[in-house]
């Protein structure tokens, strides 16, 4: 069933047995879940099935330190959320990534790699992508493209699938059609609203931008909207947290994280004429999706270097031969790569690198553009909360204070200067590096649009928003889906890894829902 939230009888009280709200990746990965089965859902959404510019306005905000993006423009207020306009790309976090790690601050899940292992599997059917299997030796040898001649010890290879599954059309109709859930179209949530006697959730206040406002009450409660909005959901929320919904130990909206992208140097072949073209197109597969290569460290090496974890996706000639201007600020200079040791480690090097402010000349229209891809450091003072201007809704918009560390910037340099050293070693040829050593740190540095961190994943609620089972520590019947819960980014784009967390959420959610004797809601 669908409804306008804009008919509904002012001051209605709406009853159900899981309330989401937000319906994008993990808004809908859920609901699916619960189709057909013995459990009412009602699935909340700020938007219709179509874009609408006075809707999308509620996700201005401020950018406080001018690194980032306009807000608005990375997050979408409809049906489908942002995957009615992602790119696509799936692959799953490494075990690296949910350990605690040395020169990685604030590291560590509660959970394992090996805990999301059956749901990683499960999301490849939500996210329609065959078979779980990310053998980048086999996809190559199956397509009979060449590889990297590199060791892999030293410089990796990574395998992403490809296809931007619009989750909104994919679904509407398998949730239209269930008999037990309900969408709820142009509905936005204003307030959290706590129970004053029980730490647990009473209801959740909903009002449309026409004036109605109504009352959602549930035994379970999801908010799923996305990295920014779920932490402005529970700083808004403050009638009996006077500094918001689990934040008393002022967590929520911290450690704010993206995938930092950075044009960072070049890989020039000794042989132009050998072309890796797995790591430079995509390559369509029999089950209806393409993949790609990218080169990464190897999680060991990672472990041995205390760097954040590396990735780098590559273009070739065309995009690589326009260059990028070297700033008349930067401090890094070709003597200084010299003097560091680092040429002295790698005396059999047949390649060099090339001075990064010196003259490459044609060399770059036969080059691989490196463009780095890497995780962010977790920083509590890269942080979202509210801004004194509001939307209308009346609500504080919210600001983005993002911010990046030294260590971002050696490890990007790190990364670099191994993969320069497997170049030369292995024949393949010459790499450029081209890392800013000035203020700000990674001058040029962009986000991804992934939002993450905001309401991290912790057992201790003095280090963390959410528990491992994604609930807000000391409420009873919140939960939190999406890539705010992520404590660490590692180098994969988060949406299969949304979609696996909301699976084992669901099952969590499912599980309560038999013990406590509301049917097996599957």
């Amino acid at each position: 069933m669908i409804l306008d939230s804009r008919t509904i009888t002012p001051d209605t009280v709406l009853e159900t047995d899981i309330c989401v709200v937000g319906a994008g990746a993990a808004g809908i990965t859920l609901a699916l879940q619960f189709a057909n089965s013995a459990l009412r859902v009602d699935l909340v959404e700020s938007g219709g099935f179509v874009f609408d510019d006075a809707t999308q306005d509620l996700a201005r905000g401020e950018v406080r330190n001018g690194r980032y993006r306009q807000l608005n423009k990375s997050r979408m207020r409809h049906f489908g959320g942002v995957t009615t306009v992602w790119g696509g790309q799936s692959l799953p976090l490494g075990e690296i990534d949910f350990e605690k790690r040395d020169g990685i601050p604030d590291s560590g899940w509660p959970i394992t790699r090996a805990d999301l292992d059956p749901f990683y599997v499960r999301a490849h059917e939500v996210l329609k992508l065959g078979p779980f299997d990310y053998d980048v030796a086999r996809a190559a040898a199956d397509r009979g493209l060449d590889l990297f001649p590199f060791d892999r010890s030293r410089v990796d290879t990574v395998l992403s699938r490809y296809r931007p599954l619009r989750f909104g059309p994919e679904y509407r109709e398998t949730l239209e059609q269930a008999p037990n859930i309900r969408i709820l179209l142009h509905g936005n949530l204003v307030n959290i609203d706590r129970d004053r006697d029980r730490a647990r959730i009473a209801g959740l206040s909903i009002r449309t931008l026409t004036g109605t406002a109504f009352t959602m009450r549930a035994r379970y409660y999801v908010i799923a909207l996305g990295g920014i909005e779920n932490a402005r959901a529970l700083l808004l929320s403050r009638d009996v947290e006077a500094a918001g919904l689990g934040n008393r130990h002022d967590l929520v909206g911290r450690f704010f994280m993206e995938h930092v992208s950075y044009q960072s140097g070049y890989l020039l072949p000794a042989d132009p004429g050998t072309a890796y073209r797995l790591y430079t197109k995509l390559h369509p597969d029999p089950a209806g999706h393409d993949i790609q290569a990218h080169i990464a460290l190897p999680q060991a090496l990672v472990r041995e270097l205390a760097i954040p974890n590396y990735r780098a996706i590559l273009t070739y000639k065309s995009d690589a031969s326009q260059g990028r201007p070297a700033k008349k600020d930067r401090k890094q200079k070709s003597s200084e790569q010299r003097s560091d040791g680092f040429f002295a480690q790698i005396g059999r090097m047949i390649g060099d690198l090339i001075d990064q402010e010196g003259d490459a000349g044609g060399e770059l229209d036969d080059a691989y553009r490196l463009r780095s891809y890497v995780e962010q450091v977790p920083d509590r003072d890269s942080r979202v909360g509210l801004a004194d201007t509001r939307d209308a809704l009346g609500l504080n918009r919210v600001y983005a204070d993002w911010r990046l560390s030294e260590a971002n910037r050696r490890g990007i340099k790190e990364a670099l200067q191994v993969i320069a050293a497997e170049a030369g070693r292995s024949g393949f040829g010459r790499a450029r590096i081209d890392v800013d050593e000035g203020e700000p740190v990674l001058d040029g540095a962009r986000g991804s649009h992934h939002h993450m961190g905001t309401t991290r994943m912790h057992d201790d609620p003095k280090h963390g928003v959410v528990d491992p089972d994604c609930r807000v520590h000391g409420v009873e019947n919140l939960y939190v889906a999406g890539s705010s819960v992520f404590p660490t980014s590692g180098h994969a784009n988060p949406t299969m890894t949304i979609v696996a967390l909301t699976l084992r959420l669901a099952d969590h959610i499912r599980s309560l829902a038999v013990r406590a004797g509301g049917g097996d809601g599957g």
